[in-house]
C-alpha cells in the first residue's frame, strides 16, 4: 500500500530559524569636541593620526608612552567662532587632496575688520566624492586632511565619529610628561605643537 506523501495546507508558511543578526562589534562614539587656540593658527596642519588621537589617550609606559583609544575616524563638520579679527586675522579652512585631479578647491574663508567679532561661525565639511567622507584609519598616518587658520582666542568645534581599537593596531605616541595610567586628551593640531587645546578637558602638557 502506497503511503501518501505529507503536503503542506494552502497558506501555511514554513518558520525560518530565529538566528542572531549582524550588528556592528567595535564600538563608535560621537561627539563634537570644543577646542580654543592660544596663539593664532596660520595653516596648520592636522593629520589623519591627529585626529584619531582626539577622543583620548592613556599612558601605558611612565613618562615615556601612550596608546590612543581609538584607531578610526569619521568626519562630519568643522565649525569656527573667530577671535577678535584684526586687518590682517582670517579663518580659513582647506582640505587637502586625497586623490589629486577629482575634486575642486573646496577652501573657506572668513576675514573680519579691524576690531570687529562676529556672532556667525564659518562651517566646513568634508568635500563630497572625496576619501574625507569615508572612514579613515591609522594606517594613512601623517597623510594630511586639512590646514586651519584663525586667530587666537577663537572657538573650533570637531564633530566626528570615532571606532575603538578592535582589530587595528592602536597609535603609539610618545610623552615625556604624563604619567602611567593618565588619561589625557590632546590639541586639535596634535600632541607636537598642541596650539589648539580641548576646553576644559585634561592635556598632559
Amino acid at each position: 500500500m502506497k503511503k501518501k506523501a505529507f503536503r503542506k495546507s494552502k497558506g501555511q508558511r514554513r518558520q525560518a530559524p530565529s538566528l542572531p543578526p549582524k550588528i556592528q562589534i567595535t564600538p563608535t562614539l560621537t561627539h563634537v569636541f570644543r577646542y580654543q587656540p592660544i596663539s593664532a593658527l596660520i595653516a596648520q596642519s592636522c593629520s589623519v593620526s591627529d585626529l584619531i588621537l582626539l577622543p583620548g589617550l592613556v599612558c601605558t609606559v611612565n613618562l615615556t608612552q601612550a596608546v590612543s583609544l581609538f584607531t578610526t575616524i569619521k568626519i562630519h563638520s568643522i565649525k569656527v567662532w573667530p577671535g577678535l579679527g584684526s586687518s590682517s586675522a582670517a579663518t580659513h579652512i582647506s582640505w587637502a587632496s586625497a586623490a589629486q585631479g577629482f575634486t575642486r578647491d573646496d577652501s573657506k574663508d572668513e576675514t573680519l575688520p579691524g576690531g570687529v567679532t562676529v556672532d556667525e561661525c564659518l562651517v566646513s565639511k568634508p568635500p563630497k566624492r572625496t576619501l574625507w567622507t569615508d572612514w579613515l584609519n591609522g594606517a594613512a598616518g601623517a597623510q594630511l586632511v586639512f590646514t586651519i587658520t584663525c586667530p587666537a582666542g577663537s572657538v573650533i568645534d570637531f564633530h566626528a565619529s570615532w571606532q575603538t581599537t578592535n582589530t587595528f593596531t592602536p597609535l603609539l605616541v610618545a610623552v615625556n610628561a604624563v604619567t602611567l595610567g593618565t588619561v589625557f586628551y590632546p590639541a586639535l593640531d596634535g600632541v607636537t605643537t598642541h596650539l589648539a587645546p580641548p576646553v576644559q578637558l585634561p592635556t598632559g602638557h
